[in-house]
């Protein structure tokens, strides 16, 4: 019959084989997994009014134009988009950082010929992005 100290260096030993073997298989698990290919931006454009009916575009951090919606914006200056990132590039995936770009639309009853961007460093599905002037002033 095995001691207490034998039984105790036994369960430790299983429990240590246990956690190895599980995490390798979430390494080899995880390997397999194919970055996400789209996500969502959401926010609203919005000066001393909405800005209403403005072509949203989303650059890379590189400057690459990988989304545009013309009229992207609705009454309230809101936008709400899904867009696919890295598609045709293997290994690509959603980026940290991006550039949002209004441009056009009507402020008020005036149409609007300007721009307004906002650049997004460490970039989360939940967050929420709202661009004005301070926003675009920044960069």
């Amino acid at each position: 019959m095995l001691d207490r100290d034998a039984l105790t260096k036994i369960k430790v030993l299983l429990i240590l084989i246990i956690i190895v073997s599980g995490s390798m298989g979430g390494c080899a698990f995880l390997s397999f997994m194919r970055p996400k290919a789209f996500t969502f931006v959401w926010g609203d454009v919005i000066l001393d009014e909405p800005l209403v009916g403005a072509t949203v575009r989303i650059y890379d951090i590189d400057g690459n134009k990988v989304f545009e919606e013309k009229e992207g914006t609705h009454t309230t200056g809101a936008f709400f988009f899904r867009v696919a990132w890295g598609i045709g590039q293997r290994g690509k995936g959603v980026p940290s950082g991006f550039r949002i770009v209004a441009t056009g639309g009507i402020l008020g009853s005036t149409p609007f010929t300007g721009s307004v961007l906002r650049e997004v460093h460490e970039y989360s599905e939940r967050d929420y992005y709202t661009l004005n002037g301070i926003t675009t002033l920044k960069y």
